[in-house]
């Protein structure tokens, strides 16, 4: 990967851009933290050639509401016990090591790109605590907590994650960009 490559993951990492005329008038940032920590030297195990997909999938498990559809929750899981273990340690080494919004969330402007933030109530890594954290430094920002959901809310619950969404969709449709937090 290069440094291009690698500024390139780190501007759009978990936001969805919502465009008007090819310009972005608001990102909507899911999980969004300023950091999430850690290191994936610290999860050794993930690697280890006796350790399965099957135990990462449980993992993942974690992160979801145990109120999410059963069906929707093993759909999820299956996706990271068939995934290549070299994509998720690339995947889990930006989340960990190198997304970092802590120094430069202040110079989001949010009269010019609205910024959205929804988090669900069960995800433990990217936390409703450091999402409240990151919509307080990012002056203009609105924050939702998605009660009855956790990490993966459009494929773990699709029906309650668009309840979250479809609001924020219509507002910026009607071209409004800023809503009320919930």
């Amino acid at each position: 990967m290069t440094d291009s490559d690698s500024s390139i993951r780190r501007e759009t990492s978990m936001i969805l851009i919502v465009t008007r005329f090819s310009l972005p008038t608001a990102v909507i940032s899911l999980e969004g933290v300023l950091k999430v920590g850690g290191s994936t030297d610290q999860l050794p195990e993930l690697w280890h050639p006796q350790v399965s997909n099957e135990y990462k999938a449980r993992l993942m498990d974690g992160l979801m509401a145990p109120t999410s559809p059963a069906a929707y929750r093993k759909e999820t899981s299956l996706v990271y016990s068939a995934g290549w273990p070299p994509a998720f340690l690339g995947d889990l080494h930006y989340y960990l090591n190198e997304f970092d919004l802590t120094d430069r969330a202040c110079e989001i402007d949010t009269a010019k790109v609205a910024v959205h933030i929804l988090t669900g109530e069960y995800d433990f890594s990217g936390t409703v605590e450091g999402s409240r954290e990151a919509h307080a430094a990012i002056e203009g920002s609105t924050f939702t907590e998605m009660t009855g959901v956790g990490h993966f809310p459009m494929s773990e619950n699709p029906d309650v994650f668009l309840s979250y969404l479809l609001p924020v969709l219509t507002l910026l449709r009607s071209g409004t960009t800023q809503q009320a937090s919930r």
